[in-house]
């Protein structure tokens, strides 16, 4: 059914948003990184970019 795998999908989107802001939040936290190991960092950068990604697709998704 088209309607359930929207539904599906925007409660996905929902939590992925959520993770979002949790990577944002880490990232805007100067002590995190300035304290952080350099790899640590870069790790949280590449997952924001990742969600980011997939946000961008579901997104998409939901509206068609």
């Amino acid at each position: 059914d088209v309607e359930q795998e929207k539904k599906r999908i925007e409660k996905e989107l929902e939590n992925i948003k959520k993770q979002h802001a949790q990577l944002c939040a880490r990232l805007s936290n100067e002590n995190y990184i300035k304290s952080a190991p350099e790899h640590l960092v870069e790790e949280t950068r590449k997952q924001k970019a990742e969600i980011e990604e997939k946000m961008k697709k579901m997104e998409e998704q939901v509206i068609d």
